[in-house]
């Protein structure tokens, strides 16, 4: 983190335990997270979380590939908190499975959308809205070749979506429009008639390669969740996210005029069309996404 960007003169006091400050947050943004705060204590504020790379990294044991992490009990902690505090409004939007979920943060019981949207659970874990990648067999015959190619791999762990993984393949981040070039390709050639979403995804460790049903992202989760969740009706959100999986969530808040919402983007720079938006937050890793929620739960 750069000198400029680092204050040491604010902190706010926690309960008298513990001390949490604004030292990660550039001080434009000072404003913006206490009236984030002010809103979820209230009950009126959606707080939405991505999970890899925004909440957590390889540091945290959160690898591409695998989806049985050890559970993360501080962050555990930290959401079932902040769900407390705003009456159940408090969700994960994800591109992983479900199961990654329930292994990494055991016994949360929040809202779910895993797969980038396209499965949503209740808190209870009953599954509400599934869109399921149909002729899944056929696309992995398709896709088979570009493996080859390129030394990635298939992931296997989920149920409605297939994603291509590549941590090997030299320049994979840069690569990554044309691999799903090359993969789209392949599936027209395949099955001309299957209704896919070929989305590349690049991420500071590889690049992945999301095969979706046409039209689903996690705009889409948001979108349901918001119409068919009573507790989200008339609530304003907050989302945080780190790639571009993330911007349809991103550019619905912002374009919302009736529940203006909050951006927090993880990572090194701001995308450009979101660092003039007064909502918008600068995180740099997901540390200081875990800091910023611990301070939304203090008093």
């Amino acid at each position: 983190m750069s000198e400029q960007l680092i204050i040491t003169n604010e902190q706010i006091q926690n309960s008298g335990e513990h001390v949490m400050s604004l030292a990660f947050l550039d001080p434009a943004y000072h404003d913006t997270a206490r009236l984030m705060r002010d809103m979820h204590k209230a009950g009126e504020l959606v707080t939405a979380v991505d999970l890899d790379n925004t909440l957590g990294d390889a540091r945290n044991g959160w690898v591409p590939g695998d989806h049985q992490p050890e559970p993360d009990y501080d962050l555990v902690m930290s959401l079932r908190e902040l769900n407390k505090q705003n009456g159940g409004r408090t969700a994960i939007i994800t591109g992983r499975p479900k199961r990654f979920v329930d292994s990494a943060l055991p016994g949360v019981h929040l809202w779910t959308a895993t797969e980038q949207g396209c499965v949503i659970h209740t808190p209870n874990g009953t599954e509400m809205s599934r869109q399921a990648v149909i002729h899944m067999d056929l696309l992995r015959e398709a896709v088979e070749v570009c493996e080859r190619k390129y030394g990635g791999r298939i992931e296997a762990f989920k149920t409605a979506t297939m994603t291509f993984e590549f941590t090997q393949v030299e320049g994979a981040v840069r690569l990554a429009p044309t691999i799903a070039n090359d993969i789209e390709a392949a599936i027209r050639e395949h099955d001309p008639d299957q209704l896919v979403e070929v989305v590349s995804i690049a991420k500071p460790e590889n690049c992945a390669i999301e095969i979706l049903p046409s039209g689903i992202n996690k705009r889409f989760a948001l979108d349901i969740m918001t119409k068919r969740v009573q507790v989200f009706h008339n609530a304003a959100w907050a989302y945080f996210g780190d790639n571009n999986s993330d911007t349809p969530v991103m550019d619905k808040l912002k374009a919302n005029r009736h529940h203006q919402g909050f951006i927090g983007w993880v990572g090194a720079e701001v995308p450009k069309r979101y660092r003039d938006y007064e909502r918008t937050i600068h995180l740099r890793e997901p540390s200081d996404t875990r800091q910023l929620l611990r301070f939304m739960i203090a008093g």
